[in-house]
């Protein structure tokens, strides 16, 4: 028996295969419709909680935010209530109206966390902190401070603006971006403001008179233990080693962790151990991370020489973050190779019991391919467990941009094509697709992609110098056929067919290329 509904829900019972009475029962429906009174369905409802719970995992997308805000009043306050979490700041007129909302809701006011001000060149205003504004916020724990053209001048804070920030005492993130000191006391009266501050970022902050390690900083004793609670501290471009030396005298108890983000070569690092960190015990980190933006060998040599230079004393963990690179070839070098072997005897010496590699843009598909090559460098430490190797980019596949992808017809195969020339093989039987091969080649671009009929043989099309053709064998990756040889061609798509005799034919559409000279004999007929 089958049964079948119609708007009413009305449930109507018949045999299966009849379809004689189906056709009858229906016809007689439609005429029974018009007076037969319509039974709603309840619409579906979303539980008020569910709903909130989801608006809450939504807190750092604004845009999605503030379309929840507008969808139904019952989403309105906590959409609300998410959006006012962090607040941006950005001009003078923002100031005034943050002020007179935050006056008549005083109860949003409490739901602040975060607030982020920019000081461009419209609201030189803001070159002191809005102390009137933030003293409505009685939960801010982060507090960002951006200077939009830093280089153009001092961005200092008016004596009355630091005292009045001592109303802020819960704040335990601080982060300062393009600020320039005239001195190292306004830093440090800065700092003491904040007494609850476990957290300090300073991306290209600048302190006039501590270019240099000297006798600036014996001067500054009474600031030295300050900072209670201060316990992790990042630095990024950050003129070093004056403002690191007297952060950290500031600090009265050893850092439990030290980024040093985008240094180019070792010389800053080289600097910081032997002015900050040699003269007492009680100054040194527990854990360092150093991070490195560059990707050429010679950087990455002098890199790897500073961090060695810097371990003089025990830690408990040393993190090495390569932000950008994608190619291996930079451990073959005659230089990073001896700066690894120099690297991993100073990790043995002082027995740091951890070395963590990070490659933030390698793909976590190819740990084992980068694993082997550094596993090779630091050959006792992989031996005795010490070292880790992570692959952070939570993308899977090619190292650059995808340009070309083909599926086979018989649904077994995914292929892509980056722009590095590389080929990957996926396999489309489940979910999600998993990686069976890569296929790397000496020619560049791939614009073209196609699986033969049954799926054993992929053809590629890659755009370089001269356009070049190969077809791969997908079972074990091997190269069957290649154009390489043929110049002054441009071959703009292929297809696969099939003959009467069951043979597999690839034709490709080509066509010459225009050269850059054209011989006089050859005349209207040269291109």
């Amino acid at each position: 028996m089958s049964t079948l509904t119609h708007t009413s829900r009305v449930p109507l019972t018949v045999d299966e295969g009849d379809i004689d009475q189906i056709s009858s029962e229906l016809d007689s429906l439609h005429l029974i419709l018009p007076t037969t009174p319509l039974i709603l369905a309840d619409p579906p409802r979303v539980p008020v909680e569910v709903a909130e719970r989801i608006i809450d995992l939504l807190s750092d997308d604004f845009y999605t935010l503030r379309s929840c805000a507008l969808t139904c009043r019952g989403w309105l306050p906590r959409a609300r209530y998410q959006l006012m979490t962090s607040i941006r700041i950005q001009s003078n007129e923002d100031v005034s109206s943050m002020y007179h909302y935050f006056t008549a809701h005083p109860r949003i006011a409490a739901a602040v966390r975060r607030v982020f001000i920019r000081i461009n060149k419209e609201s030189p205003f803001l070159n002191a902190f809005p102390v009137v504004l933030l003293s409505r916020l009685p939960n801010l724990r982060t507090y960002k401070y951006s200077v939009y053209s830093w280089d153009k001048g001092f961005s200092h804070h008016h004596a009355a603006s630091l005292r009045g920030i001592k109303t802020y005492l819960r704040v335990q993130e601080l982060k300062l971006s393009g600020v320039r000191f005239r001195t190292g006391a306004d830093l440090a009266r800065l700092l003491i403001s904040f007494p609850l501050l476990r957290i300090l970022k300073l991306y290209m902050v600048s302190v006039s008179d501590l270019q240099d390690h000297g006798g600036v900083l014996s001067r500054m004793g009474r600031f030295r233990d300050k900072c209670r609670w201060l316990s992790e501290l990042e630095i990024y471009d950050t003129d070093p080693p004056g403002v690191v030396g007297l952060i950290v005298s500031m600090c009265s108890s050893p850092l439990e962790m030290l980024w040093l983000v985008n240094c180019w070569n070792g010389n800053c690092i080289k600097e910081l151990s032997l002015s900050v960190f040699s003269e007492s015990e009680s100054k040194r980190p527990h854990s360092v991370e150093f991070s490195n933006i560059a990707v050429d060998s010679d950087h990455i040599a002098a890199f790897v020489e500073g961090i060695t230079s810097f371990l003089k004393f025990p830690l408990r963990h040393l993190t090495i973050n390569f932000t950008y690179l994608t190619n291996t070839s930079v451990f073959d070098d005659e230089g990073v190779v001896r700066g690894c072997q120099q690297l991993e005897e100073a990790i043995l010496t002082h027995k740091i019991p951890r070395l963590t590699i990070s490659l933030e843009h390698a793909k976590q598909n190819r740990l084992a391919f980068w694993s082997r090559t550094i596993q090779q460098r630091f050959p006792r430490l992989h031996g005795d467990g010490k070292l880790e190797i992570c692959c952070s980019s939570e993308e899977l596949g090619h190292s650059t941009q995808v340009t070309a992808i083909a599926a086979a017809p018989d649904g077994r195969y995914l292929a892509t094509g980056a722009q590095d020339g590389t080929i990957i093989i996926w396999s489309a039987m489940a979910y999600p697709p998993t990686s069976l091969m890569e296929i790397s080649s000496s020619f560049g671009y791939i614009s073209t992609l196609a699986f033969s009929d049954t799926g054993n043989f992929l053809a590629a099309i890659h755009t370089d110098e001269h356009d070049v053709l190969t077809v791969w064998r997908v079972v074990d990756g091997s190269r069957v056929i290649s154009t390489e040889d043929i110049k002054q061609t441009r071959i703009r798509s292929c297809v696969w067919w099939r003959d009467d005799l069951d043979r597999i034919h690839l034709s490709a559409l080509a066509v010459p290329s225009c050269p850059d000279e054209v011989s006089e004999s050859l005349g209207p007929r040269g291109c």
